[in-house]
């Protein structure tokens, strides 16, 4: 991997759904670069280990992903990671809201997380292809 390696931050409060993204996220040859269970945790970890990706839970035992994800839009130095929405509450309100903070995708924890992890997969392809190129 080396250099081309591609990053992700978990931010999730329940502790063994976060064991289960880690082990899941660096068997697909991804980097967890941190994880937080609360919003200010999260920010100050994205701010220090600027990954390419972030997965956010939308409830947190202290602050909510809508936090992050409107701290990320303020920009973080110019910093601008994939923001990835993985919540047990997947209703579109929500949903819409979560794209108006800066959302770029949004997952259900019940059915989506392949489809997340593939979806980093393909976006550390992408990433692997352009430094390359």
């Amino acid at each position: 991997m080396g250099g081309d390696a591609y990053k992700v931050f978990v931010v999730e409060d329940s502790p063994l759904l976060t064991r289960f993204l880690l082990e899941r996220l660096r068997a697909s040859e991804i980097t967890v670069v941190g994880h937080a269970d609360n919003a200010e945790s999260a920010i100050s970890g994205i701010a220090e280990s600027r990954p390419d990706a972030v997965i956010i839970d939308l409830g947190l035992r202290i602050g909510t992903g809508f936090d992050i994800l409107r701290a990320l839009q303020k920009s973080n130095g110019g910093h601008h990671p994939v923001r990835m929405v993985l919540t047990n509450n997947p209703r579109p309100p929500l949903e819409s809201m979560a794209r108006r903070c800066g959302a770029d995708y949004f997952f259900d924890k019940a059915k989506d997380i392949n489809r997340m992890v593939e979806a980093l997969e393909s976006l550390r392809i992408e990433a692997g292809a352009g430094a390359r190129g």
